[in-house]
């Protein structure tokens, strides 16, 4: 998986059903996607040696926790790395976002990530609607992730459209 800043090609998972899962979070409990159904549902790949996903990451979690009371949900799924590790990166860094883990990169394959940051977002009914991989700016990045949130709170679809 290579480290990329930004890639705009329609993701061949645009529009199909989010594969779902079942795994640990870092804190010990269980994560299954398709219970999260209803929600729109915002799924960060990253790992701690990717410099992007780190500068990312708090852009992303900023804009999906500030629209938690419309229902939408964000988890980093980490991707490669043993719990030590990322505990110990978390201690370093102000991050306060669920972590999922990927310790074999099995999520990260089922959802085609060749590249990370990859930051997915899911819709109500549970199909993927956008796929950014990488950004092109934090401030841009910020302003599309909230204009796309913001569509699919209100119900609507981004597929198709960049």
């Amino acid at each position: 998986i290579a480290s990329m800043e930004a890639e705009e090609s329609v993701h061949p998972l645009t529009g199909s059903e989010a594969p779902d899962f079942i795994t640990s979070l870092l804190d010990g409990n269980e994560f299954q996607l398709s219970k999260l159904r209803g929600k729109v549902v915002v799924l960060d790949f990253w790992a701690t040696w990717c410099g992007p996903c780190v500068q990312a990451m708090p852009v992303v979690t900023e804009v999906a926790q500030s629209m938690a009371q419309s229902g939408v949900v964000v988890y980093a799924v980490n991707v490669g790395e043993e719990s030590d590790e990322i505990k110990d990166f978390l201690k370093k860094v102000k991050i306060t976002v669920p972590i999922v883990l990927d310790p074999e990169s099995k999520i990260a394959d089922a959802y085609q990530t060749e590249a990370i940051p990859q930051t997915i977002l899911i819709g109500k009914d549970g199909r993927i609607e956008v796929v950014h991989v990488g950004f092109e700016g934090l401030d841009q990045f910020r302003q599309q992730l909230t204009e796309q949130l913001k569509v699919l709170v209100e119900g609507g679809t981004i597929v198709g459209t960049k």
